[in-house]
């Protein structure tokens, strides 16, 4: 596992533990607003979820715009390749 790995991990991982206790001492102290901070969390669980699928279907839009076929192969007006390799196929997740 790369750096970048293992520093992803390690920050994902430290998050998650000050998320758990922070809210374990919103409970505690909020007990009579339990509905309410339970709420809260469930709607930091969305958000967190909807960000993370976000950016898995951005970087599945621009895969292909970071792939440098103008550098390597001839485009077309609307800048699609005129040719594709042998064995390539082109992005499915590209409108």
């Amino acid at each position: 596992m790369d750096g970048e790995k293992k520093f992803v991990l390690v920050i994902v991982g430290l998050t998650a533990i000050f998320i758990t206790v922070s809210y374990s001492f919103l409970f505690v102290a909020l007990w009579e607003y339990r509905q309410l901070v339970g709420l809260s969390l469930l709607v930091v669980i969305i958000l967190v979820v909807w960000v993370f699928l976000r950016g898995r279907l951005t970087e599945q839009d621009l895969r292909v715009a970071r792939y440098r076929y103008h550098e390597e192969m001839p485009l077309d007006e609307k800048g699609e390749p005129l040719y594709w390799y042998k064995d390539y196929q082109p992005n499915p997740h590209r409108r």
